[in-house]
């Protein structure tokens, strides 16, 4: 019996393995409720599960097993990016720094849990250009927040869902029907015009019961509902960006790499893989297991430094993205003679 155990547990990690490697690989819709959980948390129940084995029948394919998972975690996990680059220059306080002596703009996303005016004062201290925000404040309270970001200068849009602060003045916008997401074009003092889309996506299903049938119809009905969202997002972005490099961020209540996102993949590059440093996960604030708050933007954007910020009156943590515009300033016109 306890020979039989001592392969069986291995035996059973390793089978949750290839369980895994195909749901992650390939993230069929039907699979949703196991990919809605982080990679991570998967990596680490198939080491529990060969520990458990090592302690109690010190075998070695127990060994072997448990070193598959965590070569896993360290070449597939989501929070590799970040933690590869844990020591590099990431965001600070303040008015975002120049990168290799070049000017950069900074946003932001959070989800500031029901509205909470407080919020805003933790916005305040990273001096954004662009914020993007979820369970917003009123619209008074960001009028004020716009006021003390960016002076006279400052614009935004608010819908149910979500907001889009700007430094620049907004000229054009785009209200979905479900309000899911919002899109507008701003543009800046020294001319350069951006495309804006700030999303909160549906919120993902909440019941972890795999052993209940009702369970995975819940998170396949909720992934596809989300999916088309975002084809809907994606069309749309296409018919009013007019060509503007665009930032897109918000809260897309489901983890990196989802299957959700796919619409975006052609257009738009995830921020935090290109330039993320340290723990990336957003959800909840306390115990960050999912990266679900996040910032895209089209390839004429340059990611250069980004982080993930813990919260005082949220349950998401911030994301504070600093990027290149390569782009040339607009010449100004000349003065009209007369």
């Amino acid at each position: 019996m306890l020979s039989l155990l001592r392969f069986a547990i291995p035996l059973s990690a390793l089978a949750l393995h290839a369980l895994i490697s195909f749901c992650f690989i390939f993230r069929p819709d039907k699979a949703a409720a196991i990919t809605v959980f982080p990679l991570t948390v998967w990596v680490l129940a198939g080491i529990l599960l060969c520990l458990l084995s090592g302690l109690l029948f010190k075998g070695r394919f127990a060994l072997v097993v448990g070193l598959i998972w965590v070569v896993t975690g360290v070449l597939v996990a989501d929070e590799r990016h970040g933690l590869a680059r844990l020591f590099h220059e990431k965001p600070e306080p303040g008015p975002a720094a120049p990168f290799e002596g070049k000017p950069v703009l900074r946003c932001l996303t959070l989800n500031c849990k029901g509205r909470s005016a407080l919020s805003s004062q933790e916005i305040l201290a990273w001096k954004p250009d662009i914020v993007f925000l979820q369970e917003q404040p009123a619209p008074q309270e960001l009028s004020r927040l716009v006021r003390e970001l960016f002076g006279g200068e400052g614009d935004f849009r608010t819908t149910a869902y979500c907001a889009i602060l700007s430094r620049g003045r907004i000229f054009q916008e785009k209200r979905s029907a479900s309000q899911r997401h919002l899109q507008v074009k701003t543009r800046f003092l020294d001319g350069r015009e951006y495309h804006l889309v700030a999303l909160h996506l549906l919120p993902a299903v909440t019941e972890v019961n795999l052993f209940s049938l009702d369970t995975w119809r819940a998170h396949y009905r909720n992934r596809l509902v989300r999916s088309e969202q975002v084809r809907t997002l994606a069309r749309e972005r296409l018919e009013f960006s007019g060509g503007l490099p665009c930032l897109l961020g918000g809260d897309f209540n489901a983890p990196a790499g989802d299957r959700a996102m796919d619409a975006l993949n052609p257009h738009f590059q995830d921020a935090y893989p290109l330039a993320g440093t340290g723990w990336p996960n957003t959800f909840s604030n306390q115990l960050p297991l999912h990266r679900i708050d996040q910032l895209w933007l089209t390839p004429e954007l340059r990611p250069v430094r980004q982080r993930t910020v813990r919260t005082q009156e949220s349950d998401h943590r911030m994301v504070v993205l600093d990027f290149l515009d390569p782009r040339e300033q607009p010449q100004a016109e000349p003065p009209t003679a007369f």
